[in-house]
């Protein structure tokens, strides 16, 4: 029963993604994650500085393979530096400009209210 109920169920969210892609123009983001592609991933790296928001997108094309990685000489002398470093090859690149959002650009908040000032329900 479960193994049968496993197949079914993947079988429905399967045709569920092709038919939301193809005919209606949906659920483009929902089908790319349950590709699993294992070689380029994507992340946001946030720097803050003062009132000023740097948001870089970055990309990599080809993520190293475990024993790819190689051993961070700098590891033994420096006790904050990583353990492992990545192949000369690797590369991470920007995929797009970074985005700069300053404080000056948002709507001023209300001030902090402790718990006990907050009103009850």
């Amino acid at each position: 029963m479960i193994f049968g109920g496993g197949l079914l169920a993947g079988l429905i969210f399967g045709a569920n993604l092709f038919f939301t892609c193809r005919f209606a123009d949906l659920s483009h983001n929902d089908a790319f994650s349950a590709m699993r592609l294992n070689s380029f991933r994507h992340f946001l790296r946030i720097k803050i500085i003062g009132d000023q928001f740097m948001v870089y997108p970055i990309g990599i094309d080809r993520i190293p393979a475990r024993n790819e990685w190689i051993e961070n000489p700098q590891a033994t002398s420096d006790p904050t530096a990583s353990y492992f470093g990545p192949p000369e090859w690797f590369e991470a690149k920007l995929i797009e400009p970074p985005i700069i959002v300053s404080g000056s650009q948002t709507a001023q908040t209300v001030l902090v209210k402790k718990p006990s000032e907050l009103p009850r329900n």
